[in-house]
């Protein structure tokens, strides 16, 4: 009853499907080097540095997520690395609380950033 050879394997017949990968908002370029390397289909529809995915039946969606100077960025979706390097871009700080990528931030997204304020990351 424990030997291998005598039982089919359960998922031996089952059929892949063939599922687009969610992906984290970020930096344009890890992005696609991960993607290219994994081989992961994807339309660019932006040259910016910082990009939305948006996973779609069959490609990943990039598109331009805008990160200025003077106002606090919206880092919502992004992982910890991703968020802490544009809050600091704009000169905050920023401080996480939890693991995985961000759901909520202190500081609404567009509102004046100033220098060694403190946004509060949390993650999930």
């Amino acid at each position: 009853a424990t030997s291998l050879q005598y039982h089919e394997a359960v998922n031996e017949n089952a059929q892949k499907v063939p599922d687009t990968p969610i992906s984290k908002d970020g930096n344009l370029y890890d992005l696609l080097m991960v993607m290219n390397k994994l081989n992961v289909p994807y339309k660019k529809h932006t040259d910016s540095e910082w990009v939305n995915t948006n996973a779609m039946e069959k490609h990943v969606d990039l598109s331009k997520r805008e990160i200025r100077k003077g106002m606090v960025p919206n880092v919502i979706g992004m992982t910890a690395k991703d968020a802490v390097y544009a809050i600091e871009y704009v000169g905050m700080r920023a401080e996480i609380k939890g693991y995985g990528s961000v759901y909520k931030q202190s500081y609404n997204p567009g509102a004046p950033a100033f220098n060694g304020g403190v946004v509060e990351l949390m993650l999930k």
